[in-house]
């Protein structure tokens, strides 16, 4: 299990090369917004989310990263949380998601 998040955490270096790029592919997912790719406006995180309040964001959080990791046919998403980020008091949020590489 390795746990993704985006913030600007580094990925776990000894995992193998395959691995590596498997869940740098799955943390660049994470941090689109939908439709923010011109050819598929489905790719990214639902920028709605971030309009309801934490409680309601977090009962939601897990179904919204399973749909966007689904373009990652490799990855397994095992959990995710919505955290308060920055000063926890600006509105900004972090992802994180528990994540396993599968071959």
């Amino acid at each position: 299990m390795t746990t993704i998040s985006t913030a600007g955490t580094a990925i776990d270096t000894e995992a193998d090369e395959y691995e590596r790029r498997t869940i740098a592919n799955a943390k660049n997912l994470l941090r689109l917004r939908k439709g923010e790719i011109a050819y598929d406006r489905m790719h990214g995180i639902d920028p709605a989310i971030f309009d309801l309040t934490l409680t309601q964001a977090q009962n939601v959080i897990l179904a919204e990263v399973t749909r966007v990791l689904a373009w990652e046919p490799d990855i397994r998403v095992l959990a995710a949380r919505l955290l308060p980020g920055g000063d926890g008091t600006d509105g900004k949020f972090v992802i994180e998601a528990d994540v396993e590489v599968v071959t």
